[in-house]
Order: C-alpha cells, then structure tokens, then sequence
C-alpha cells in the first residue's frame, strides 16, 4: 500500500505527525517483527484523487497501531556478528531482554556485550542496535 496516496502522505508528512504526537510513525514494512502491539485500529479512509482530470473519492485501508517500546537491530547489526546466521537468534534475544535494562545499559556502556551460541560480540548502540525507530531513522539504520 505504499503506493496509495495515503500512504505517500503520511510518509511525506511524518516529522509534522511525529511532532503533533510524539511519536514517529514507523510505515508498516519496517515495524519490528517481534514489536508488541498494545493498541491497532483498522479504518478504511476516504480520499479523493483525480482521475482523467475528475476528482473522484475511493477508499484505502489505514491501519493505527501504538507498538511497546523495543529494540530494533539496525542494517548494519549482521556486521557485528561472527556469523550472520545468528541474526534470528540475535533478534530474540535482544526482544527477551527487559527493554528498560537494555536502555540503562546502552546509555551507560553504549554497547550491549551478547554471548549466544558459543560466540561472544558486541552491539553498538547507534550502529548496530537502537532504542527507538526514530533513533535509527535518524542516522539511516534502517
């Protein structure tokens, strides 16, 4: 749904969204697989678009939904790790972990020191892991 004019406006608009709520939208495709969802409300939305030079109404989807804080791995996490197949079980464990705990962590250390399956490595926070799609977004980790 990308493509739908809706989807382009909220896109395009999303820092003046993100200002009025205080919270950056995440456009579907990028929300965190393991995210929680707290709330999720489905409408179908009225818009009018021109068509052959009539303005015409039709409907598309818009889906809201208020996600519980996370983790994201950012592009780069797969460089960090002594094999990149342990990028799934990279992703449960840092979700496992309690989110406030890896918060103090990462802003007192700046790294997450990770020993799973034998390997041990690390997780820079602002190259590797984020606290917030809007932190990644930021500095293009995502």
């Amino acid at each position: 749904a990308d493509s739908s004019l809706l989807a382009r406006v909220l896109r395009d608009q999303s820092a003046y969204i993100a200002g009025r709520i205080g919270r950056t939208p995440i456009p579907g495709a990028a929300r965190p697989r393991r995210a929680v969802s707290l709330l999720r409300d489905e409408e179908e939305v009225r818009v009018k678009v021109l068509v052959d030079g009539k303005v015409q109404q039709k409907t598309e989807p818009l889906v809201l939904e208020l996600l519980a804080g996370c983790p994201i791995l950012g592009s780069k996490a797969a460089e960090a790790l002594p094999d990149p197949s342990l990028l799934d079980d990279v992703e449960n464990y840092v979700h496992c972990l309690d989110y406030a705990r890896l918060r103090g962590t990462l802003e007192r250390e700046g790294v997450l020191k990770v020993g799973l399956n034998g390997h041990a490595f690390e997780l820079k926070r602002g190259e590797h892991l984020f606290l917030s799609y809007s932190e990644a977004a930021a500095v293009g980790g995502v």
